[in-house]
């Protein structure tokens, strides 16, 4: 709907369910030495989109990263420092660096820490199928514009609401009421195909061996994964991690 009121050039789209992460014959399993475990969750699908990208002579892409970002209400100060907290299958060594986490590191970059990684996460999935990012948002005066936006402007997004409604676009567009995301995607994946890793090593993890990850918490929590998609999604984001990094590992 918003390309059709605004007069964009047709999407190009692929199905995201049918490029699973961690599916046997995905980029990550099929190519592991070729794949870091901080590329892009979603590989098989992105590279997906990429080659489609590719094959209509596309050769930059403008990423929406940091979007939210530049709209969203800042406290003045930043807020509190989170301490973070380990997953119970984390091992004694895990919990023995948990008081270096955010000691010794850079200042504070202009844009927002997350639009940076995610640009990092795309980036080179992109350039290896010969493609461009650009990522306008993380740019820092559009950044500090963002900053400078009167507040009530900013809450629940309110300015490019009111522009898409200006446009004619339907309240669905407007105000939606499903969130745009993946989860669903990665909990099937934890549970059909992470899940399913896990089981077959059992112990014989390097994470283990190296004292990163307590086994039997960590049996605990697959056995409760493979149970259904909706089992595994309070532990997608950790179990995914975890598989990603023992395969980069047994490619090595």
């Amino acid at each position: 709907m918003v390309i059709d009121h605004t007069g964009f050039a047709p999407d190009i789209t692929v199905p995201a369910a049918s490029h699973p992460p961690l599916a046997p014959a995905g980029l990550r399993r099929a190519h592991p030495e070729a794949i870091s475990p901080l590329d892009e969750p979603h590989l098989e699908a992105a590279d997906a989109l990429a080659q489609a990208l590719m094959a209509r002579g596309i050769t930059t892409v403008v990423a929406g990263f940091g979007g939210d970002e530049v709209a969203r209400v800042r406290r003045p100060d930043g807020g509190p420092v989170r301490t973070p907290k380990a997953p119970a299958w984390c091992g004694e060594r895990v919990r023995d660096l948990l008081g270096e986490v955010n000691t010794g590191i850079s200042p504070a970059t202009v844009a927002p820490e997350t639009a940076l990684v995610a640009l990092e996460v795309a980036t080179p999935l992109l350039a290896r199928r010969g493609l461009w990012t650009l990522a306008p948002f993380t740019d820092p005066d559009l950044v500090r514009f963002g900053q400078r936006l009167p507040l009530e402007w900013k809450r629940n997004k309110k300015l490019p609401t009111e522009r898409f409604a200006a446009r004619g676009l339907p309240d669905a567009v407007v105000h939606p009421v499903m969130r745009e995301n993946f989860g669903h995607l990665m909990n099937r994946a934890v549970h059909e195909h992470s899940s399913g890793l896990l089981r077959s090593w059992g112990k014989d993890l390097h994470l283990v061996e190296q004292g990163f990850l307590d086994a039997a918490a960590l049996s605990q929590t697959v056995e409760r994964a493979a149970l259904g998609p909706g089992e595994a999604a309070p532990y997608r984001t950790g179990l995914f991690l975890v598989t990603a990094v023992e395969l980069a590992l047994r490619a090595l």
